[in-house]
């Protein structure tokens, strides 16, 4: 601000001649920086690049015909899209004609297209083009996610998810991202980095939270953890000139506490300036010193532009988390969908979900508010975008002048429709239907004549990279891998489709067959037992214990207890968190690697007949010809991944290359990865001379 001022003082009173200022005028008019978020300019060049193809494909300039502005043309574009079949959707198609506005605008100065023309195109798409192709005008569910709908989602992600996350991180990051996207209706991209952002980092950092103790207001109570989170980046590339700053507090749910996962984060990251605070347990002894009001807890200088929420990467060792890099949407979005799905959730979990359950809530507190929360400066956008499909208000209630029924909130939560046991993945037998489909054997068999072609003339495949006969090869090969995961993709949701199209009928049919018993007809069974969970799944076998303590500390243990055993209980969630951090599940079978030095820890017995099973001599130099070192030095690993022995010794080089070679430098210095050899090697070969004179593994 203060260089602002200087400048300005050093411009005050200087004027240029008459000449300067016509120059000027009579010059080029100076290109406007855009306001376009780079989204948007993404999406704009996607749909530059079809209307090129179109253009080119009928022989005419794209600038020249963009300028021209015929109706005609324009119609003949939207026939040649929809003729392709990548349009379905009457929303689609206006969403496509509406870019092209966009894109005229951008190429003409930013003056609009002929209002005429726009509205007739747009009145084209919605009666002739819509009625011929019979494009849909379906409205998509947008669902909004209620407190309960949450409970369910994280109920399961801690206590029945079966998905392997790359590090165990990955997963408190995700019970937190959903707290956080909760408590402040935030979008995605203000708390990790965005799709439209991609390799900017921009994602919270440690320097945009404060974290801090605060005296209880209820006498007698203890002192409450306190987050004071401040969002730059709201939306766009760039920091937001007002950003708006939520107050977290410690939760009386442990579940619903997203001071304590944000706890175990910074712990894990050591991220405390005081340098006696290394563990949960210091938190003890922390207090308000009088005559101090509150007692803020500072980073270290070196972590305050780390963000909090990280992504995982590949190092020669395994899988860790990155130092510095944010955690991305487009890996953060895929676990989620799949969370939503093993849930029972039968429409997808969505941050914009979360963010529309928030918004519904802020909107019956004030408009004022709402706007502030969600960050709109119009209602409208609101009202168009996120108020809820579902009239959550009794109306009939109201009406009669009665007190409003509570069933009218149930019916509209998700939870409401959910069903654990719905399909959400395919099963092998399916997997090989879907392989059988024409179109996925047709482009199989091109695959299969390339690289055929090329194994002919070069004697492998990559040998004929560069050449046109590979680039037909890659073609194909990236054409199956599309198709197939396009079919994949469509038999599940067609399966999930028709179960839940028919579970209600097929359970209402055996309730009244005459072979039903009475226990599965019984009338308790009713809205409130399934709007509570009563009727759990069946619990999962954790391969960790920290990850069983925290399900259990979280969602199943008693809620009557003193306060000391409440802040005893909190601290013991915040080091199983932090300990979970360091962990990390392989993609070998649960079976196989759940040992007995693993079961016995799981029995929560003496640590004495821990160290009994897993003892130095376990770690002999001298190892079995199959076992990956690399893997066996992991101390993120569970004992039965460490010790895990491939089945065939071309199994272990397929994966010690592609796991962990490949990430390491022809020329650097490797140390030896068995927990007892610490000798440094000199390059790939070094190590590969090493672990076979001295080990016993011929890679």
């Amino acid at each position: 601000m203060k260089k602002e001022r200087q400048i300005y003082r050093r411009h005050k009173g200087e004027s240029h001649s008459a000449e300067h200022y016509l120059a000027k005028i009579n010059g080029l008019l100076p290109e406007a920086k855009s306001t376009v978020s780079p989204h948007t300019n993404k999406q704009m060049q996607v749909y530059a690049q079809a209307w090129e193809k179109f253009c080119i494909h009928i022989g005419r300039d794209p600038y020249d015909a963009l300028a021209s502005c015929q109706a005609q043309l324009f119609q003949q574009y939207l026939h040649w899209i929809l003729d392709r079949g990548s349009v379905q959707r009457m929303n689609s198609l206006i969403t496509n004609w509406n870019y092209i506005r966009m894109l005229y605008r951008d190429k003409n100065g930013q003056r609009d297209i002929d209002p005429i023309v726009g509205k007739h195109i747009t009145n084209y798409i919605k009666s002739s083009l819509k009625d011929e192709y019979e494009l849909s005008t379906e409205v998509r569910a947008k669902p909004d996610m209620s407190v309960e709908d949450l409970r369910f989602a994280l109920r399961h992600h801690w206590a029945y998810d079966q998905e392997l996350y790359s590090t165990e991180r990955q997963r408190v990051q995700m019970s937190l991202m959903l707290l956080l996207c909760a408590y402040t209706g935030s979008r995605p991209g203000a708390i990790i980095e965005s799709g439209c952002a991609r390799g900017s980092n921009r994602a919270l950092r440690y320097r945009d939270v404060k974290l801090m103790l605060i005296p209880n207001p209820q006498s007698g109570g203890h002192d409450l953890w306190v987050m004071k989170v401040t969002l730059v980046f709201r939306k766009g590339d760039c920091e937001s000139a007002n950003p708006q700053t939520f107050t977290i507090h410690e939760d009386d749910d442990p579940a619903f506490c997203p001071v304590l996962q944000f706890l175990a984060l910074a712990f894990a990251d050591r991220a405390f300036e005081a340098s006696n605070l290394q563990s949960a347990q210091d938190l003890h002894r922390v207090r308000i010193d009088p005559p101090l009001m509150c007692q803020i807890f500072h980073w270290k200088e070196s972590i305050l532009d780390i963000p909090v929420f990280r992504q995982a990467k590949r190092v020669v060792g395994g899988i860790m988390t990155s130092p510095d890099r944010a955690w991305r949407y487009d890996g953060f979005q895929p676990s989620l969908r799949i969370l939503g799905k093993a849930t029972g959730f039968r429409h997808p979990i969505t941050v914009y979900g979360i963010r529309r359950g928030t918004g519904n809530i802020m909107n019956a507190v004030s408009e004022h508010e709402r706007k502030q929360v969600m960050g709109h400066k119009q209602s409208d956008t609101f009202d168009r975008n996120y108020l809820s499909q579902h009239v959550r208000r009794d109306v009939q209630a109201l009406y009669r002048r009665q007190k409003e029924h509570q069933v009218v909130q149930i019916a509209a939560q998700m939870s409401t429709y959910m069903d654990p046991r719905a399909p959400y993945k395919l099963t092998k037998e399916q997997r090989a239907m879907v392989k059988k489909h024409p179109k996925i054997v047709e482009l199989r068999q091109m695959k299969t004549a390339s690289s055929r072609e090329l194994r002919q003339m070069y004697g492998s495949v990559p040998k004929g990279k560069g050449t046109e006969l590979y680039d037909r090869y890659y073609r194909s090969k990236l054409d199956l891998d599309s198709e197939e995961k396009f079919q994949e993709s469509l038999m599940e949701r067609d399966l999930r489709d028709q179960y839940f199209k028919t579970i209600h009928t097929t359970a209402l049919e055996r309730q009244l067959s005459a072979t039903s018993t009475p226990s599965t007809s019984s009338t308790s069974t009713t809205l409130s037992s399934s709007y509570t969970g009563e009727e759990t799944p069946t619990r999962v076998e954790h391969l960790f214990q920290e990850r069983t303590r925290v399900a259990d500390a979280l969602f199943f243990s008693s809620k009557d207890i003193t306060e000391q055993e409440l802040l005893e209980r909190r601290i013991n969630i915040i080091s199983d968190l932090t300990a979970l951090c360091f962990l990390r599940e392989t993609q070998n079978k649960r079976s196989s690697i759940l040992s007995k030095a693993d079961r016995v820890a799981k029995e929560e017995v003496d640590e004495e007949k821990i160290e009994e099973l897993i003892d130095p001599n376990l770690f002999p130099l001298v190892c079995p010809s199959t076992q990956c070192l690399f893997c066996l030095g992991n101390e993120c690993l569970s004992y039965g991944a460490r010790t895990y022995s491939f089945s065939r010794t071309d199994a272990l080089r397929k994966h010690v290359q592609t796991a962990h070679l490949r990430y390491l430098k022809t020329g650097d210095t490797v140390t030896c990865p068995h927990p007892v050899c610490e000798v440094k090697l000199e390059g790939i070969m070094h190590f590969k001379n090493h672990v076979a004179t001295v080990h016993n593994i011929f890679l």
